[in-house]
């Protein structure tokens, strides 16, 4: 339910709308596919992340995009506080890459708990990110 409407407020609201499509779309792909896959999920856990792989790709092009967009009306700070944003975004695309490489059945193993706590690392920098630069963006204006 939650997904549904994060992906309804990114179509009907302009304001960062791609991000919360991609976001509500995502979440709603592997809510969907943990309903569809069976309770043991042995070799298969791979897929649940595949969605959310997709996102961050989406995610990254949509961001890379809007700083190509905006480079030149912002300032220095919001400039270098995006880019920060796309190498926590490049990596948590590397860390989900990893997790389901590691989780496939041809796997040798032993590296998707790393990548969990790299992927888990770089979203709480990311949120510390967002949260500073809605603080550049009040004081520029």
């Amino acid at each position: 339910l939650v997904s549904l409407l994060t992906c309804c407020r990114g179509i009907c609201i302009y304001t960062s709308g791609e991000i919360f499509s991609l976001l509500g779309v995502g979440a709603l792909a592997s809510s969907i596919l943990g309903m569809c896959l069976p309770r043991s999920l042995g070799d298969s856990a791979w897929v649940l992340f595949v969605p959310g792989l997709l996102v961050v790709l989406g995610l990254q092009v949509t961001l890379s995009y809007r700083l190509k967009k905006l480079r030149k009306v912002l300032c220095r700070e919001e400039v270098l506080l995006r880019v920060a944003e796309q190498v926590l975004i490049s990596m948590a695309f590397l860390s989900l890459v990893v997790i389901v490489v590691e989780l496939s059945p041809y796997s040798l193993g032993g590296g998707a708990g790393t990548a969990g706590i790299a992927l888990g690392t770089g979203i709480c920098c990311l949120a510390l990110l967002r949260g500073r630069m809605v603080l550049a963006e009040h004081r520029f204006g």
